[in-house]
């Protein structure tokens, strides 16, 4: 029995949704049993590719043209699953479908997304949300079962475009088993002193709010900004103008921020085990991959006060208001400050791993609802 997994994501640079892919391929071959396929486009590497490149086909969804897999990849497969938002056409009524959607910010925040090109231009090339706005919900609805990442966006999206809850199926993320405390004493970058700095890990892009984070840094009390850098590690995504110039205009004064850039997994892993602590300011967000890696590590968290954060890490982090860099300011310096606080918030964050590391009833539905 063979079944597909559109593997697009796992061979570009890695992101949030390219490591949820991953895991995601990872568990359904280890629980079902049967061959899983991996299929691309002609630019891409893969198990089985189509002479069609990536850009055309999606394209080509904006238009409601939804190519069949099986033109795409040929025949014979149980099911297909498309981690990427969006699925493709399905010949067969004996083949089940499956569409992993990640967020609703496409929806309810669009203007985070990129900046929308105008007039004819929407129509004809859209982009960003206009793009996922057209093309997700009809993915949805004709998908056999929908996969999201957390309860919270599940909920959203039956709110917002009435898909049926039965339908949606929800997996989350546990960490990958390389994120763990290390005793060694690594060479880290920049020569930062272990458990001497506060980490943020996530792609320069506004819903990740780094200025925000930015000014609260500035916020803090020099007798913490003169001993704990603040160190950014994440790829270039857009919106980030004003971002590097404040960057550059708080390193005038004196402040010890850096920006790593794209960080591959080696460093992302050192960097989360010798942090003083980690914090995520997101705006909003599907999952918190990076705060549970960072718990993982026995590093303190202090995130975001949203629901998925909440529904996440439970009474395992510290929780702010991420529209207030006063807000940031207080929790980082509260957390920082308080050595007990600090030890309550690594034995809880090992619970919370613990819980999501043994939880794979999410992927055993997944292959029982395709027949894989």
């Amino acid at each position: 029995m063979r079944y597909v997994f559109e593997s697009s994501r796992l061979t570009q640079t890695m992101t949030g949704v390219g490591y949820y892919a991953a895991y995601l391929s990872e568990e359904l071959q280890r629980i079902s049993g049967s061959e899983q396929v991996r299929c691309g486009f002609r630019d891409a590497k893969s198990d089985r590719n189509t002479l069609v490149t990536r850009r055309v086909a999606y394209k080509l969804l904006a238009f409601n043209i939804r190519l069949p897999f099986q033109l795409l990849w040929g025949t014979g497969y149980k099911a297909a699953i498309f981690p990427d938002f969006n699925g493709f056409g399905n010949w067969s009524k004996k083949t089940k479908t499956a569409v992993v959607v990640h967020d609703t910010e496409f929806i309810t925040n669009p203007s985070s997304l990129d900046n929308k090109r105008q007039g004819l231009m929407s129509y004809l090339l859209p982009t960003g949300s206009d793009y996922l706005c057209r093309t997700v919900p009809g993915s949805m609805r004709r998908a056999d079962i929908v996969i999201t990442t957390s309860a919270t966006v599940k909920e959203e999206f039956v709110r917002l475009l009435n898909i049926d809850s039965s339908k949606i199926v929800v997996t989350g993320i546990p960490p990958h088993p390389i994120y763990a405390p290390s005793a060694n004493r690594p060479v880290l970058p920049l020569n930062l002193k272990s458990r001497k700095f506060i980490y943020y890990q996530a792609t320069i892009e506004p819903r990740k709010n780094h200025m925000n984070l930015l000014k609260a840094y500035e916020l803090l009390p020099n007798k913490i900004s003169s001993r704990y850098p603040l160190v950014l590690g994440g790829g270039y995504g857009w919106g980030n103008r004003q971002f590097f110039s404040y960057i550059n205009k708080l390193k005038e004064k004196g402040y010890m921020i850096y920006h790593l850039g794209y960080v591959d997994e080696a460093t992302k892993l050192v960097m989360y085990q010798n942090a003083a602590i980690y914090v995520q300011p997101s705006l909003n967000e599907g999952f918190g991959m990076p705060i549970l890696e960072a718990m993982a590590c026995d590093t303190p968290t202090v995130v975001s006060d949203i629901p998925v954060f909440r529904e996440v890490c439970r009474k395992a982090s510290i929780y702010f208001d991420p529209k207030s860099s006063e807000a940031i300011k207080e929790a980082i310096q509260t957390t920082l400050l308080d050595k007990n606080l600090l030890k309550e918030l690594v034995k809880k964050g090992r619970s919370r791993v613990d819980s999501y590391r043994k939880d794979d009833s999410g992927f055993k539905e997944i292959v029982e609802r395709l027949g894989i």
